[in-house]
């Protein structure tokens, strides 16, 4: 569950239950609308920073990856996509939108070269997408008890907090040191 900065607006999904369907509370006037955004994605994650503008996660079980940026007062209107399949990534829309989302993010791909959980950072300025193993997940994890659920990055540190389920540590990944595995 995600707000707005004002705290006027509410926008949630229950994942696996819900699948690419987003819930908009707006609260002055406790109005609930139930907005599908035809992904088809199995599930969505919900990404906000604090502006105007939210990035939603469309999961498809590892078959490909999608980011789109909605505005709170219109989350039926995408601003920009991002996506990344087994054959192509692609960046489109307004590119200024992703300088008020998140930068990084947490998927599953299936797929070669990955074939696991990676790192989407999309960077604003140049207008790319970078997708990052995680070179320290191996097989020291329970793969299959231990997915990776989250990253934030830390502000000026030039690294991300990555969490892992059933995992008593949060691991800093150096978003410097790292193979680059793709990048459009």
């Amino acid at each position: 569950m995600i707000a707005n900065p004002e705290r006027t607006v509410v926008v949630s999904s229950v994942g696996w239950v819900d699948h690419d369907v987003l819930w908009r509370f707006d609260v002055p006037t406790a109005h609930a609308a139930r907005i599908p955004l035809g992904s088809g994605a199995r599930h969505l994650s919900l990404h906000s920073s604090g502006s105007s503008h939210f990035a939603v996660g469309h999961h498809f079980d590892g078959e490909r990856f999608e980011l789109t940026v909605h505005l709170f007062s219109d989350p039926t209107r995408v601003l920009a996509r991002a996506a990344v399949t087994e054959r192509e990534m692609s960046l489109s829309g307004d590119p200024e939108v992703w300088e008020r989302v998140p930068r990084l993010y947490v998927a599953y791909l299936r797929f070669p070269p990955w074939k696991d959980f990676v790192l989407f950072l999309v960077s604003a300025g140049t207008g790319q997408i970078e997708v990052q193993r995680f070179a320290w997940y191996d097989d020291t994890y329970d793969k299959g008890y231990q997915g990776i659920i989250d990253v934030l990055e830390a502000p000026g540190e030039g690294s991300a907090l990555v969490s892992v389920q059933r995992s008593s540590q949060v691991i800093v990944h150096d978003l410097g040191d790292r193979p680059q595995e793709g990048l459009l």
